[in-house]
């Protein structure tokens, strides 16, 4: 019993850890419009601020859709 309790837990776990991407300050509130972006390049890392307006456009960049059945694995 307490080994599933512990599984689900992890699993909750994970996904927090995945879609803390969405903010770059997680530990504090932040607002929408000043969410960064960032990519690597062979050059090293650049980063830029988004513009997008839309919630969900700026979600689909950040994190991947949620397959049903399958917790998201750890960044």
């Amino acid at each position: 019993m307490q080994n599933k309790m512990w599984e689900r837990a992890c699993s909750r776990k994970r996904w927090i850890s995945h879609c803390r991407c969405r903010l770059s300050h997680r530990l504090r509130e932040q607002a929408r419009s000043h969410i960064w972006i960032g990519f690597t390049t062979g050059l090293g890392f650049t980063a830029w601020r988004s513009t997008l307006q839309s919630t969900s456009q700026r979600q689909s960049l950040h994190c991947p859709p949620s397959i049903p059945g399958h917790a998201p694995s750890v960044w």
